[in-house]
């Protein structure tokens, strides 16, 4: 973003100009919210529901949960606020991401629109 900042000065940029460091910048600000405050959390939250199920004795199943263990887990209250906090950071995690890749999906379409042979 910021070799096409410098080699674009702001007083020469068009409406296409315009949109790129717009499409730049909000690919920049997704990633940095994902880096910074969606993924940190996300993985917080996932190592307290391993705990919760290592102790509980459901962290060695590989496929189908036993049905005991799956319905002492079902029953913790702390385990399902967990997974549903984990669901919701989970999807915003993703949605950052899809917002970050259409932006710069956006600038390389606007690159290659303007591609001019040697």
């Amino acid at each position: 973003m910021v070799t096409f900042i410098l080699d674009n000065p702001a007083a020469t940029w068009t409406t296409q100009n315009k949109i790129q460091v717009t499409c730049l910048t909000v690919c920049l600000l997704s990633t940095g919210l994902n880096l910074v405050y969606v993924e940190p959390q996300a993985s917080h939250v996932q190592r307290a529901k391993l705990k919760i199920e290592a102790e509980e004795g459901a962290d060695q199943c590989i496929g189908k949960v036993d049905p005991d263990k799956l319905k002492v887990l079902e029953t913790n209250a702390h385990y399902v606020a967990l997974s549903k906090k984990f669901g919701m950071l989970h999807a915003l995690s993703s949605i950052s991401n899809l917002i970050g890749l259409a932006s710069q999906v956006l600038h390389i379409w606007y690159l290659a629109a303007n591609l001019k042979s040697i």
